[in-house]
């Protein structure tokens, strides 16, 4: 074992304790544990699919390919190309408040956006930059269907 690790053992918690020892060791409430995991909500475009979750200020969204098929210069420039423009415009901000990676093993991008606890209804801001992005790629969709 290297200085970097330690091993933990956990021994078997009665069901009927279990809360207490999940609440009680450093005052966090089993229901805070549970609050921080995120809830994405899911959408689909005919341009790519999403899901997204807000809490404490971020937005989080992950964007997953559409359902036809596309090539990679659709989904990893064009795409990356839009969504750095539409981002940049709808939340007013860039790096470090908006990030965006992308995520090979699961052909997907992660974009994070901090700082937006004042929106108030994050649920239509959401939606209104999903539908600018989709807007956009709408027509390289369409030419990328056009190409033989």
């Amino acid at each position: 074992m290297s200085n970097g690790e330690r091993t933990v053992v956990l021994g078997e918690v009665d069901h009927g304790k279990a809360l207490g020892v999940l609440g009680g060791q450093d005052g966090t409430l089993l229901q805070d544990v549970a609050n921080a995991i995120p809830k994405f909500k899911q959408q689909t475009y005919a341009t790519f699919k999403a899901e997204y979750d807000f809490q404490d200020g971020v937005i989080t969204i992950h964007f997953f390919l559409p359902e036809r098929k596309v090539t990679e210069l659709y989904w990893k420039t064009l795409f990356a190309q839009a969504m750095e423009q539409i981002g940049t415009e709808h939340f007013q901000a860039t790096k470090p408040r908006l990030i965006a990676k992308y995520t090979p093993e699961m052909e997907s991008w992660w974009f994070r956006a901090q700082g937006y606890s004042h929106i108030i209804d994050i649920d239509a801001y959401v939606l209104r930059f999903f539908e600018r992005l989709a807007e956009c790629m709408a027509p390289a969709l369409q030419t990328q269907s056009e190409a033989p």
